[in-house]
């Protein structure tokens, strides 16, 4: 995998996309009247979010198209219980491990780029129970860059643990579909269990349905070399009709 910069990023993947979730974090599920919205969990699920602390990690896998990617930062979306601020202020959450992982057979495999923490602002939804509302683990959206990445065409995991100020966490809520017990498509995310230790399925011990988590994925789309071809016998027949004029 070769090394290259990367200029003007745009979005390259958002797992909450094409499931009819509601807003691009895939976690909103109905509008909070003191503002904001709410992330409900649906009853029988118990899960609030994944913990992504003192040695556990959650991981998610996501496919690259052809041509590759070059990757230029990572979004998450993390809460930490009892911490709550104005959406767009800065978070409590202070600092995360981010990697992109080989895929090894449906599971996590070798480490292949680690990311560097660069910010942690409030959202305004929250994480709540299926029949109360509670306005304590307000979520917050988490960035990491990358420099110099290029990923070939191929299925990845990217793994997530973070530290952070509050009274516990960071914990990372999966996306929630209103009224469902998981949204449509996939739902394989990992978590590793320093307790096994080892990788273990994403499921919400209440529903016993496996989840997802989100996460968005910026950077610039390479393209494949046919087209990268034609483009090039464009611009050499063009030259040719310049010289010729």
């Amino acid at each position: 995998m070769a090394t290259v910069s990367v200029v003007g990023a745009q979005s390259l993947f958002n797992n909450a996309d094409g499931r009819g979730l509601m807003g691009p974090e895939g976690l909103a599920t109905e509008t909070r009247a003191a503002g904001g919205f709410y992330s409900r969990i649906t009853d029988p699920g118990i899960l609030y979010g994944f913990g992504t602390a003192l040695d556990f990690i959650m991981a998610d896998d996501f496919t690259v198209g052809a041509g590759g990617w070059n990757v230029t930062s990572v979004t998450n979306f993390l809460y930490m219980t009892g911490s709550t601020g104005t959406a767009g202020a800065t978070g409590s959450v202070n600092g995360t491990t981010v990697e992109i992982h080989a895929n090894n057979g449906g599971a996590v495999g070798s480490l292949l780029f680690s990311g560097t923490f660069q910010s942690a602002v409030y959202t305004n939804i929250y994480r709540t129970a299926p029949a109360a509302n509670d306005d304590t683990r307000q979520v917050q959206k988490v960035v990491s860059t990358f420099a110099n990445v290029h990923l070939d065409p191929g299925t990845y995991w990217l793994t997530i643990e973070a530290t952070g100020t509050g009274a516990s966490g960071p914990w990372a809520p999966p996306l929630t579909a209103a009224g469902q017990l998981k949204p449509s498509g996939s739902t394989n995310s990992q978590q590793f269990d320093p307790s096994v230790p080892g990788w273990v399925p994403g499921i919400d011990n209440g529903s016993g349905e496996a989840q997802d988590v989100p996460f968005w994925i910026d950077g610039q789309p390479v393209p494949e070399p046919a087209t990268m071809m034609a483009l090039g016998l464009g611009a050499a027949a063009l030259l040719r009709r310049r010289k010729k004029a």
